[in-house]
């Protein structure tokens, strides 16, 4: 598994990630498309919550919800930009 390089500023939770084996709380794993389970003790896929399906941006951004992300090499904070039909995170 690849190593992940960059992290949501916020928890899973907020996005509604859930392990996928127990439904339990999760945290980011240190692999790209994984989480944490810590009822389960291992990596696995989780449940994809906000990300399963079209993202209203403006709408989280109302909710609090925040898609910026942290370079985890550097810790400088990454904010998501919309550049036509594309999705962006830059410094």
């Amino acid at each position: 598994m690849k190593r992940r390089t960059k992290i949501f500023c916020q928890p899973p939770s907020v996005y509604n990630i859930t392990c996928n084996l127990c439904n339990g709380e999760v945290e980011w794993s240190e692999y790209e498309h994984e989480v944490w389970c810590w009822r389960c003790l291992k990596d696995v896929p989780g449940n994809p919550g906000i990300f399963g399906g079209p993202i209203p941006l403006e709408a989280c951004e109302i909710m609090g919800i925040c898609l910026d992300k942290i370079d985890l090499a550097t810790g400088e904070r990454l904010k998501i930009k919309t550049k036509g039909e594309k999705v962006v995170w830059e410094k």
